[in-house]
């Protein structure tokens, strides 16, 4: 979906979905194959959610991770731009 592996289930509206994968690619457009995405990468996605959706987005990005986590309900994403996976999710 719009140039990104998308996780199923997705909790996500649609278009903010994709808003988010695009800003997500746009981000990460430059990084080398093979390379860690940084802290800087994962602020930028948390940034743009923030100013979008509203506050108390959390994002991680990298190409080796493992979570558990809480989210407001329609508020949850699950996707990879290349080898770089995206987990953006929302809480109170």
């Amino acid at each position: 979906m719009w140039g990104a592996k998308v996780s199923v289930p997705c909790d996500m509206d649609m278009d903010q979905l994709k808003n988010t994968v695009e800003k997500a690619k746009e981000v990460l457009q430059d990084l080398p194959p093979g390379s860690e995405p940084t802290q800087e990468h994962a602020a930028q996605i948390k940034e743009f959610c923030d100013d979008c959706y509203g506050k108390s987005w959390q994002v991680v990005v990298g190409r080796h991770f493992g979570v558990h986590c809480v989210h407001d309900a329609k508020h949850f994403a699950f996707f990879y731009v290349g080898e770089a996976a995206v987990l953006a999710l929302r809480t109170q």
